[in-house]
């Protein structure tokens, strides 16, 4: 499954709207302001669960390189929630960012961190929700 820049049309945001009623928000973490903080580029996480198929789930990531420009959007659909756990934690929209690479096309640290401490709270809410780590 594919979003597209469609998700914006008439000024959409929201996903869940946008989403609703195909779909159930399991968690959602938008990097927008972090740590109390506006950021130049940011990402927004969101984990769904299908509502056609319980056992499956859509991860939806969006990449904000610009506050005045159209997001990089990925989303997937998986047949359980560690395979999107493992998606998200595969995918890494900071590398893929030419605003966050050095010269030497390294991911700049602060990049890093904020993207890991956004995914660091999604994968603490998915795992609370469907309980999918190994204690």
């Amino acid at each position: 499954m594919a979003i597209t820049k469609s998700w914006l049309e008439g000024g959409r945001t929201d996903w869940q709207s946008v989403l609703q009623p195909r779909t159930t928000l399991i968690t959602e973490n938008d990097g927008a302001v972090l740590r109390g903080r506006a950021n130049g580029s940011w990402h927004r996480l969101a984990v769904y669960q299908v509502a056609a198929s319980p056992h499956k789930y859509l991860v939806c990531i969006q990449s904000f390189l610009h506050p005045a420009k159209e997001p990089c959007q990925a989303a997937r659909v998986f047949g359980s929630a560690v395979l999107a756990a493992a998606f998200l934690i595969a995918y890494d929209p900071p590398a893929l960012s030419p605003a966050n690479r050095r010269p030497t096309g390294t991911v700049t640290a602060s990049a890093r961190r904020d993207y890991d401490h956004q995914l660091d709270a999604v994968l603490r809410d998915l795992d609370r929700a469907l309980g999918i780590f190994v204690r």
